[in-house]
């Protein structure tokens, strides 16, 4: 589980944790149970880290078979700037503000790292949240630093193994403008599926008024079985 959504949430001393890092140690744990290969699923801000971990960590230690990244923000700082002002501002602050509820009293423990939680609980923008609270728990001198940086564009060129890219270009809350059509073209193991109409991690499909279905599902592992199987027969 994300530790920043976690009632048990605790914070390394010194108050800075990696998202990537937490993903490389929840990787360990899995193949400490198991010998099978791991294919991973992102979606939204987790597309983002996943597609980010994969261009730092998984090129020198290969963990991931393969993946699948849907409604990813590609460039935070795009996505942040196009969501000011809109619902979906209003929506993520909501959502930010509910999960710290549960972690507050943990964070006000942390003696390494100087937050006003009484600022956060009660902030109603999305950035203001962040510069108070993301970007320092990440170790980040702003919140504009925290999107430049976290950004999983920075990543895409240094992912070597199959992945495959899944937006909509009426995405509300991750823009398409901030989609790095060149650089994930000229990755060679990378493939972008872009559809007009989906939303934000909807892709809903009503052909039969009785059954509303997530079609998105079937492309997705489609993709990962056939990566399975190619590995299986080589």
């Amino acid at each position: 589980q994300f530790r920043l959504i976690s009632p048990e949430c605790t914070l390394p001393e010194g108050g800075v944790f990696s998202l990537h890092d937490d993903i490389d140690n929840a990787l360990e744990a899995i193949r400490a149970k198991s010998s099978g290969k791991i294919y991973a699923i992102g979606g939204s801000y987790g597309a983002n880290n996943l597609v980010y971990y994969l261009g730092q960590n998984n090129k020198l230690n290969k963990k991931i078979e393969a993946a699948v990244s849907i409604s990813n923000p590609y460039d935070m700082l795009i996505c942040e700037r196009m969501a000011e002002g809109t619902i979906f501002e209003t929506l993520i602050t909501f959502l930010e503000k509910n999960n710290f509820k549960s972690i507050r009293k943990n964070v006000e423990k942390c003696k390494g790292i100087d937050i006003n939680t009484e600022f956060i609980a009660n902030c109603d923008v999305m950035k203001a949240y962040d510069e108070e609270f993301t970007r320092k728990v990440l170790g980040f001198k702003s919140a504009d630093d925290y999107y430049r940086n976290i950004s999983a564009y920075n990543k895409i060129g240094d992912v070597d193994i199959p992945l495959l890219y899944v937006s909509s270009r009426d995405d509300g809350m991750t823009s398409c403008c901030a989609i790095p059509f060149d650089d994930i073209r000229l990755n060679d193991k990378s493939l972008l599926l872009v559809t007009d109409r989906g939303a934000h991690m909807c892709f809903i499909s009503n052909e039969k008024l009785t059954e509303i279905r997530q079609w998105v599902i079937k492309p997705v592992f489609e993709f990962l079985n056939a990566n399975r199987d190619m590995k299986t027969t080589i």
